[in-house]
């Protein structure tokens, strides 16, 4: 029967040697895993300053906008002076034809007058 190669002493070395291994591996994942959580947190740092920025510029814009009650308001303060607009319309319109009829009138008098004297 052919001897074993394996003794306590290179044992404890083999097992002591993959230990090592073992525990390198280890650290560099955990360097490797630092390095991840270090750039998940600057890039998620970087999309909340973003976000907060697009926040802000919408909470700037919404204060330049007109409210809808403000609007209501002028539109219906313009929608007044259309209507008086047309009223005044409609009473030269009326006014017009009153004194159409009164020069009517008053040249049918006159030709009845003339026509009469002559």
């Amino acid at each position: 029967m052919a001897e074993s190669i394996w003794n306590i002493a290179s044992l404890k070395e083999h097992l002591d040697s993959r230990i090592d291994a073992v525990e390198r591996a280890a650290v560099l994942a955990l360097a490797g895993s630092d390095k991840a959580t270090q750039k998940a947190e600057i890039s998620v740092d970087e999309r909340l300053k973003a976000m907060n920025e697009f926040r802000a510029a919408l909470a700037d814009q919404a204060t330049t906008f007109a409210s809808k009650e403000a609007v209501e308001f002028r539109l219906a303060a313009i929608d007044k002076q259309l209507a008086m607009l047309a009223g005044r319309t409609q009473g030269v319109g009326m006014s017009m034809a009153t004194l159409v009829q009164i020069v009517s009138t008053l040249a049918a008098a006159t030709a009845v007058i003339l026509f009469l004297r002559n």
